[in-house]
């Protein structure tokens, strides 16, 4: 029997982040004056219809150091300042993800500011704010099991001494902005498509908010006590229903990419014609597997402007 379970906010944008800064392997490492060139076999980040690669000014993480990325070549290296990094070592996007009050965010960059060697551990950083406007609502049908007032913060470190322009140019436009985009492609990407309800109308329906001086030690902090800027996200993110085993309806759904097509193949309705029915049996070994006749209908999907279309 199939039975709804209770899925939690929290875990599943980890999930997202944790997707994002998955390893990935060093072909080689060139040293130079303190600059190290890694090359690699690919920068892309988010596969999708329009691949979303590593960019100058996104960050790193070697090991458990974070560092700031120069001179990306596509599909090729990366710059980064540092020395002594050994070619058997991974690398992955570097996302710190912080749930939390402004309290216990704050209290964790001031405990992080005692020790400024460790401080840069936390940044870039991504905030999902909880606080008592995050609501839950419930008044759907399925597919969707509940709506949530998603927000979130993307923030890093900046100098204190920097005007708006600087922060502009230096951080938000390198850094912050591209990490935002990164972000919200993958919450609307299909590697998420069974958590995640988009309607086409709901594609654009998010909003952004740069903050400049989000935190400062003086009296134009807004937020934080630790010197950074951010952008603020919110969204109202529809959650699907899930289940604790697939359900009669929604079987066996797959994806994968032929030609830039976005294809998929799935028995997510009862269909009038027989030649697109398909079903789901387990095997010996308690794997799923799915059976078609064979003049079976697959269902052929691509992205057209950010919309998902079959």
């Amino acid at each position: 029997m199939n039975k709804p379970i209770t899925i939690y906010e929290v875990d599943e944008i980890q999930k997202v982040v944790n997707f994002l800064t998955a390893e990935k392997t060093i072909d080689s490492i060139q040293e130079n004056s303190g600059t190290s060139t890694i090359y690699i076999d690919s920068t892309v980040l988010l596969e999708g219809r329009k691949d979303i690669h590593l960019t100058s000014g996104l960050y790193i993480k070697i090991g458990t150091k974070n560092y700031k990325t120069s001179n990306v070549v596509k599909d090729r290296s990366f710059n980064i300042e540092a020395e002594g990094i050994s070619e058997d070592s991974a690398w992955s996007l570097a996302l710190e993800f912080r749930p939390g009050s402004l309290s216990e965010v704050d209290s964790l960059l001031i405990n992080a500011a005692k020790k400024p060697e460790e401080q840069w551990k936390q940044f870039p950083l991504l905030w999902m704010i909880i606080d008592s406007t995050n609501k839950r609502n419930s008044n759907f049908a399925p597919p969707v099991d509940f709506e949530y007032n998603l927000k979130l913060a993307m923030i890093n470190t900046t100098e204190k001494e920097y005007k708006v322009n600087d922060r502009l140019e230096n951080n938000f436009k390198p850094t912050i902005k591209p990490y935002v985009d990164l972000i919200v492609c993958a919450l609307r990407s299909v590697y998420f498509s069974s958590v995640f309800h988009f309607e086409e109308e709901d594609l654009l329906d998010y909003s952004e908010f740069f903050r400049y001086f989000y935190g400062s030690s003086d009296k134009e902090k807004m937020v934080f006590d630790s010197i950074t800027d951010a952008i603020e996200i919110e969204m109202p993110l529809k959650f699907k229903q899930q289940y604790s085993c697939i359900p009669d309806l929604l079987l066996g759904i797959g994806y994968y990419f032929d030609d830039n097509d976005l294809m998929q193949s799935r028995a997510d309705y009862v269909p009038d014609d027989p030649a697109t029915e398909t079903s789901i049996e387990m095997d010996d070994n308690g794997d799923l597997i799915e059976t078609q006749p064979d003049n079976y209908v697959g269902v052929n999907l691509y992205i057209d402007n950010d919309d998902l279309v079959y």
